[in-house]
Parts: C-alpha cells; structure tokens; sequence
C-alpha cells in the first residue's frame, strides 16, 4: 500500500456537496476542466479539475480553507506518482499515487454523471506522510512532474508510522549521566524539522530538562494539509469520496510535568530556555 489509509463511513454528508460543471474540450489541450462546488464544514469554495486523458493525468486546484492550505495536486498515472504543490509554502511533495484516484477516463466518466450523491456513501480517507529526503535529480521526474513544480524544493515523502506521534527519548534523571548520552538524540533532519522547532539536543539542554523533572521526547505535528474531493459511480450509484493527505514535521520538547515549580538554582541557569536572555 502507498499511504497509511483510515476509511470512514459517513452516515450523513452535509459537510460536502459536489456539482461539477464540465467545460468545453479544449481541441490544443485536449484536456477537460471541470468545477467542482464544494460546500465543507459551513464553508464554501470551487475546486479546479482538470483531465487530460492522453497524457494520462489529473490536475486538482483546490483553494485555502478552514484549515487546509491552497494545493495544485498532480496525478500521473504513467509513473503512478503524484506531486503536490503548495504555492504559499512554495514547497512541492512527491508521493506514490494513491489506489484510491481513478484513472482518467473514470474520473471523467463519473464528472459526467448526472445521478445525485448517494449521501449515505460519503467517504473520507486519511492518509499521513513524513518527509524521506529531498529530489536531488530532477532529471527522475516524468516531464509533466518535472514541469510542474520548477521553481520550489520537491521532498519526496514516505507513509508516515503512527508510532511516531509522540516518542519519548530520555527518562527522568539523565543529567546524573555522561555528555556521550548526547549522542542518543541524533538531529533531525532539516527536511523534517518544523518551522522554528528544536533540532537538536545537548548535554546542558539534558540538565535543565532533567532538573525540572522532565523528559526530552520527539513531538510530530502537522506540516501542511491538503485535500480533494471526487466523484465515483458504480451501476447507477454515486458517491463523493474525500482524500486528506497530512504532511508531518518533528521537533524535540522538552516534556515537562504540570504541578513542577521552578527551583531557585533554576531560574538563574543560563542555558534554561525560560531564561534565555540571561548573559553567560
């Protein structure tokens, strides 16, 4: 399987309604738009389709909303890969396509359907990924991929373990041990590291966690979420299928526990980060 997948039935489906409206083929492009009006949690945006059945590809445009960033979604079922583009993070994502897009000529087939949602039917699926590293050769990429994301940083990613969530690294009293427990936080990767989050971790970071009754643990929090809804038809049933793909990014915290207080001695230390600015 591409993506750890979560499969839920929707019992009502008020939170979503899709009418697409079909534009005239394009004889050059070759290529179908369709738009789709999506109504989502009380809000209300159209989503961009575009088929091209020749070159084997979808292209879902999808606008910033609650709390899901603007995304340019590629499909290329040539290579079976997809690729993300997030214009206001100016950042791409490589992934396998999921088994859950339709080909071109279903995805088209269903689009021009005419049969109302079967509401009943409404699915969603989650699937959530970590960063594996950066596309260093972009000469791998097909020419569609390629031409899709020129100008930003393409990470390729991989299905994210649930185990992750929340990982702890240091257990209380480490600050009795030697500085090469240090090596036992090895950095996180810049790929993976959150935006402002710590990165590493050194030996006096070790003391005051400690001192504090704490424990140095790898939190994951959610880097950028994008989503896109389709239409599917089976017989004369269709239906609206929800894809969410979360994006992951880690960083170390400091664990502390919630009836702690500050130690004298601890609040003149100057490597305690709630007292940064205290000059050595």
């Amino acid at each position: 399987k591409p993506a750890l997948v979560i499969l839920l039935l929707v019992a009502t489906a008020n939170w979503t309604s899709a009418s697409p409206v079909r534009s005239a083929r394009s004889p050059s492009k070759k290529v179908v738009d369709y738009k789709v009006h999506i109504s989502e949690t009380g809000t209300e945006y159209n989503e961009t389709i575009e088929v091209a059945t020749e070159k084997q590809t979808e292209l879902f445009k999808v606008p910033a909303h609650n709390d899901v960033d603007e995304s340019n979604i590629l499909h290329d079922f040539k290579t079976n890969m997809t690729m993300m583009l997030l214009p206001e993070k100016k950042i791409c994502y490589l992934m396998p396509l999921s088994e859950e897009m339709p080909t071109p000529a279903k995805l088209e087939s269903d689009l021009d359907r005419t049969e109302e949602l079967d509401k009943d039917k409404t699915k969603i699926i989650d699937s959530k990924w970590i960063v594996d590293k950066e596309m260093a050769n972009r000469s791998e990429l097909s020419e569609e991929l390629a031409n899709f994301c020129p100008q930003y940083p393409i990470y390729q990613v991989k299905m994210m373990d649930d185990s992750l969530t929340s990982t702890r690294v240091e257990t209380e009293g480490t600050h009795h041990r030697s500085r090469r427990n240090a090596r036992s936080f090895p950095p996180i990767h810049p790929c993976n590291l959150c935006a402002g989050g710590k990165g590493t971790v050194t030996y006096w970071d070790k003391c005051w966690c400690s001192n504090s009754g704490g424990y140095w643990k790898i939190e994951t929090k959610i880097a950028s979420r994008t989503c896109v809804t389709i239409r599917e038809c089976f017989l004369w049933f269709c239906w609206s299928k929800h894809l969410v793909n979360y994006v992951y990014c880690s960083q170390y915290v400091c664990q502390r526990p919630t009836y702690y207080r500050p130690r004298p001695y601890d609040e003149l230390r100057p490597y305690d980060e709630r007292n940064a600015s205290i000059a050595l």
